[in-house]
C-alpha cells in the first residue's frame, strides 16, 4: 500500500496539462540509470492515450533512454517528442545511442509523430546520425513539424539530414500517407552554403513547408539563392525567417524572383542581412505585388539608406493585412519623417515600427565595393580559379583580385574553437581581421550559451591571456558579453555572480581555477560597464566586492580604480 501511495505522490507531482500531455519540464533532473528515471517510466505505463511527453530541462543518460524508450513501446498514440534542451552536461558522443533507443521506443510502438522538438541539444552531426533512423522510418511519415534549433548541426549535420528528408518522402509515396513536413526550424547551426543549399534540394522535393526558420546560419548569398528557388517550390510558405545571415543584393533579387509566387506568405525576416540599399530596392520591387496575407516584414539591421527605406515603404501600399514594418537600426537618418508620412499616406502609419537605433548614414561609402568585399564578386570574367579540395566560384568569398593572385585568408568558427580553448593573444590575431568577431559571437551562442558558469569562464580566460592588449580585450569581452546579456534564455543574475565567482572576488562550492592578475577582466569588464547593453542595476553588485579588501585587487589597483569610477559614474 505504501508503495501505491508513493506512485500516487509522485504522479501527482507531474504536471499532465491536456490529459495527453506528459511534462517533467524543468525538472533539472540527472537521469543516468534506470532507478532515476523510474518516475517518468512509471508515468508513462500509467498514462493512458499518451500523446506527447515533455522532458525538457532535464539531463538524460543512456541507460535511462534505454528504459523510458521501452515505456513507448506500447504507446502506439503517442504523437509529439518534445525533448530540447535534455542532454545538458552529456557528453557529445553519449548522445546519438540515446537518441537512437528513443527513436526505436517510437517506431516499435507503431506510433506516428505529428511534433519532433530536439532544439537546444548541441549533438552536432552524430546527432543527426542518432535521429536518422527515425526520420527516414514510418513513425515520420506524418511529420509535420521538426525544430532542431541550436544544435550545432554543421554543413554535415545539414547533408545527412537533407538525405533523411528526402529518403522518407521517396518511401512515403508509396502508403497513403505522404510525408508532408510544414514546419521546420533551424536557426543557430552553422549550415552555411553546403548545408542551406543540402536542405534546399530537399525542400524542392517536398513542396509542403509552411514555415522555414533558419536564422543565423553562416549562410552567404550564395546559399540564400539556393533557399530562394526552393522557397519557391513551397507555395504554401506562411513564415520565412532567415535573420542574421549575409544576404546582400544578390542574395534580395534571389528572393525577389520568388516572393510574387508566395501568396499565403505572411511574415518575411530578412533582418542583420547586410541587404543595404540595392538589396532595399529589390525586395521593394518584388513586394510591389499584391500579397494580402502579409502581417510582418523585418528589415531591421540592413544598413539601408534613403532611397531604400522609402522604396520599402510605397510598396506596401497594397498590403490591407500588415501589422508590422521594422525598419529599425538602418541608416535612414532624417528619410525617416518621409517614411512615416508615405506610410501615413498608405492609411497604416501604426504599422511602421519604431527608429530607435536609426543611425545616420555613413559618409562617401562605396556600397558596390562593400557588397563585393562581402561576396567575393570579381570583375574578370575569365577568372579561374583551383585549390587542392576547394573549388572556388566567381562569387566566392575566396576570391581577391587578380592583381594579388593570391587566396585570401579565411577563418573557420574551428579556428575560432582553438581559441576559446587556448586563448591568447597570438591567437586572436591569427583569425581573419573581419571575420574574428562574428566568429567569437557564433562560437559564444552555440557552445556557451545559455550557460552563465561557461561564458563567466571564458571571459575570464580571455581577457587574463591576452596580453594586457586594451584592444583585443575590449573586442572580446564586448563580444562575449554583449552576445550573453542579449540572450534571453540566459539568467543575468547567475551571470553577474558567476563572473564574480570566476574572478576570484566569491567564494563558491564550484571549483574554480585560481587566476594570479585580474588586469585583463578588469579592464574588459570597464569597457563592458560603459556599453549600453549592460544594465545599471547590476553596478552595485560589483562595486560591492570591488570594495573588498583582496589580494588580487589589491595587485591592480589602477585598473580597479578606473573601474570603479565607470561603475558609479553608469
Amino acid at each position: 500500500m505504501a508503495s501505491i501511495n508513493s506512485l500516487t505522490e509522485q504522479l501527482s507531482a507531474t504536471k499532465v496539462d491536456y490529459v495527453n500531455e506528459l511534462s517533467f519540464a524543468g525538472r533539472k533532473m540527472k537521469l543516468d540509470t534506470a532507478e532515476d528515471a523510474k518516475e517518468i517510466v512509471d508515468a508513462i505505463k500509467n498514462c493512458k492515450d499518451l500523446q506527447a511527453l515533455r522532458l525538457e530541462g532535464n539531463t538524460l543518460g543512456l541507460e535511462a533512454a534505454i528504459v523510458i524508450a521501452d515505456a513507448l513501446k506500447s504507446k502506439k498514440e503517442f504523437e509529439m517528442a518534445l525533448w530540447s534542451d535534455m542532454y545538458t552536461g552529456r557528453l557529445r558522443s553519449e548522445i546519438p545511442p540515446s537518441l537512437e533507443r528513443l527513436g526505436d521506443g517510437i517506431i516499435t510502438a507503431g506510433a506516428k509523430l505529428s511534433v519532433l522538438d530536439l532544439s537546444d541539444n548541441a549533438f552536432g552531426p552524430d546527432g543527426v546520425k542518432g535521429i536518422k533512423n527515425l526520420l527516414t522510418s514510418e513513425a515520420c511519415y506524418n511529420l509535420k513539424t521538426l525544430k532542431l534549433n541550436n544544435n550545432g548541426l554543421g554543413i554535415g549535420g545539414g547533408k545527412i539530414l537533407a538525405d533523411a528528408f528526402i529518403t522518407c518522402h521517396n518511401s512515403s509515396k508509396l502508403t497513403r500517407t505522404p510525408f508532408a513536413l510544414k514546419v521546420f526550424i533551424s536557426g543557430r547551426n552553422r549550415l552555411e552554403n553546403e548545408g542551406a543549399k543540402a536542405l534546399s534540394e530537399a525542400f524542392k522535393i517536398l513542396g509542403s513547408l509552411e514555415e522555414i526558420t533558419m536564422p543565423q546560419n553562416g549562410i552567404r548569398p550564395e546559399g540564400i539563392a539556393y533557399l530562394a528557388e526552393a522557397f519557391q517550390k513551397n507555395t504554401n510558405l506562411k513564415i520565412i525567417n532567415i535573420n542574421d545571415n549575409t544576404c546582400t543584393e544578390s542574395g534580395a533579387k534571389a528572393l525577389a524572383k520568388c516572393i510574387p509566387s508566395l501568396l499565403n506568405l505572411e511574415t518575411l525576416n530578412v533582418g542583420d542581412c547586410l541587404l543595404k540599399d540595392s538589396g532595399a530596392l529589390a525586395l521593394a520591387g518584388a513586394l510591389n505585388a499584391k500579397m494580402t496575407n502579409l502581417k510582418e516584414i523585418i528589415l531591421s539591421f540592413n544598413e539601408i539608406r534613403r532611397d531604400g527605406g522609402l522604396a520599402i515603404a510605397k510598396s506596401m501600399a497594397n498590403k490591407e493585412a500588415l501589422q508590422m514594418l521594422n525598419l529599425d537600426g538602418n541608416q535612414l537618418g532624417d528619410s525617416i519623417k518621409e517614411i512615416k508620412r508615405l506610410m501615413t499616406d498608405i492609411g497604416n502609419v501604426q504599422a511602421l515600427g519604431s527608429f530607435e537605433d536609426n543611425e545616420e548614414p555613413d559618409d562617401d561609402e562605396d556600397e558596390k565595393s562593400r557588397e563585393s568585399d562581402i561576396s567575393g564578386e570579381d570583375t574578370d570574367e575569365d577568372i579561374e580559379l583551383q585549390v587542392k579540395g576547394i573549388r572556388l566560384e566567381k562569387d566566392s568569398p575566396l576570391l581577391v583580385s587578380d592583381k594579388v593572385n593570391e587566396v585570401e585568408k579565411i577563418s573557420t568558427i574551428e579556428d575560432a574553437r582553438k581559441f576559446l580553448s587556448s586563448p591568447s593573444l597570438k591567437e586572436w590575431q591569427s583569425l581573419e581581421a573581419k571575420q574574428r568577431k562574428d566568429l567569437l559571437k557564433c562560437v559564444v551562442r552555440e557552445d556557451l550559451l545559455p550557460h552563465a558558469d561557461k561564458v563567466s569562464k571564458a571571459f575570464v580566460e580571455m581577457c587574463c591571456s591576452l596580453s594586457l592588449d586594451r584592444q583585443a580585450i575590449a573586442d572580446v569581452s564586448d563580444v562575449v558579453l554583449r552576445t550573453a546579456f542579449n540572450d534571453e534564455k540566459l539568467s543575468l543574475d547567475d551571470l553577474v555572480s558567476n563572473l564574480l565567482i570566476y574572478m576570484g572576488l566569491i567564494k563558491s562550492e564550484i571549483k574554480v581555477e585560481k587566476i594570479d592578475d585580474l588586469k585583463g577582466p578588469l579592464i574588459g569588464l570597464r569597457n563592458v560597464i560603459l556599453q549600453e547593453y549592460f544594465p545599471r542595476k547590476y553596478t552595485s553588485h560589483f562595486i560591492a566586492f570591488l570594495m573588498k579588501s583582496n589580494r588580487l585587487l589589491d595587485k591592480c589597483q589602477d585598473e580597479r580604480h578606473a573601474l570603479m569610477q565607470t561603475l558609479y559614474q553608469k
